[in-house]
C-alpha cells in the first residue's frame, strides 16, 4: 500500500467524519451494550400491586373466620331475652348489642343469650357495688341515708319534673346504669336538694317537711330490700 493511501485510511479511523467508516459488528454470544437496542433496553419487570393492608387476610382475622366457621356461624335472626327480674337493669339498646357482638363473634344463639344473662350479672354486681360504698360513707350513708335519697329526689322532681322532656330518660339512665346508687351522684343531688330546701320560702328548713319518694333513685331490689328493713 502506498504511504498516503495508509496516512488516508488512518486517519479515517481515528476521525470517523472524513470517511464512511463503520463500527465493527459484534462477535457471535456478545451482548448489546445498554442503549444500543435490543434486549438492553428491556425494562424490568413490574411487581405485581399488593392490596392495603386493611384488605390483607390477617393470621386475627382467618382465625376468627375458622372459629365461626367450626361453630356453625350465627342464626339468621337471634331470639334473646332479657333475664326475669333483668328488666331494671337492661333494656331493648342492650338486647340489640348484644346481637350485634354476637354475631361478630360468630357465636350460636345460646352463646349469645349466655353473654346477655352475664352482662345483666354484672350491671346488678356494679349496681350493688355502688349501694355498698354509699352505705358506708359517714357523710351521707349509714344513718344519713334516708334523708340523702330525700334531698336528691327534690332535686330530681324540681331540675327533671314530670314534664320535663329528659325526665324519664334520666331517671333510666340511673336505674340501669346503677349511677343511682353511686355515692357521688347521690350526694351531689342530695346537696343541690338541700340549697333548694333552704332557698325555699315555705320552707323552714331541710328534712322539716314530707319524706319524698326515693324510689327512683334507689330503687333495684337490693335497695328496695334495705329501705323496707330501715
Amino acid at each position: 500500500m502506498a504511504p498516503e493511501a495508509a496516512t488516508a485510511a488512518a486517519a479515517a479511523v481515528e476521525d470517523p467524519k472524513a470517511g464512511d467508516v463503520k463500527p465493527p459488528a459484534p462477535a457471535p454470544g456478545d451482548k448489546p451494550a445498554a442503549g444500543a437496542g435490543g434486549e438492553g433496553d428491556k425494562k424490568p419487570a413490574e411487581k405485581p400491586e399488593e392490596k392495603p393492608a386493611a384488605q390483607q387476610a390477617t393470621p386475627e382475622k382467618k382465625a376468627a373466620a375458622e372459629a365461626a366457621a367450626a361453630k356453625g356461624g350465627s342464626p339468621a335472626k337471634f331470639e334473646l331475652k332479657l333475664p326475669a327480674g333483668s328488666e331494671s337493669w337492661l333494656g331493648d339498646a342492650d338486647v340489640k348489642n348484644a346481637e350485634a357482638f354476637a354475631r361478630a363473634q360468630g357465636w350460636s344463639n345460646e352463646q349469645a343469650q349466655a353473654f346477655l344473662e352475664r352482662t345483666a350479672e354484672q350491671a346488678v354486681a356494679q349496681s350493688e357495688a355502688f349501694r355498698v360504698v354509699t352505705e358506708a360513707d359517714p357523710d351521707y350513708g349509714g344513718e344519713h341515708l334516708v334523708e340523702t335519697q330525700r334531698l336528691a329526689q327534690l332535686a330530681i322532681d324540681k331540675l327533671r319534673p314530670e314534664s320535663h322532656p329528659h325526665a324519664a330518660a334520666f331517671k333510666t339512665m340511673l336505674a340501669r346504669s346503677g349511677m343511682g346508687n353511686h355515692v357521688e351522684v347521690l350526694s351531689f343531688l342530695a346537696d343541690a336538694g338541700r340549697h333548694m330546701a333552704e332557698d325555699a320560702p315555705t320552707h323552714t328548713r331541710a328534712g322539716s317537711g314530707p319524706k319524698a319518694d326515693a324510689t327512683s333513685i334507689y330503687d333495684h331490689p337490693t335497695s328496695k330490700a334495705l329501705e323496707n328493713a330501715k
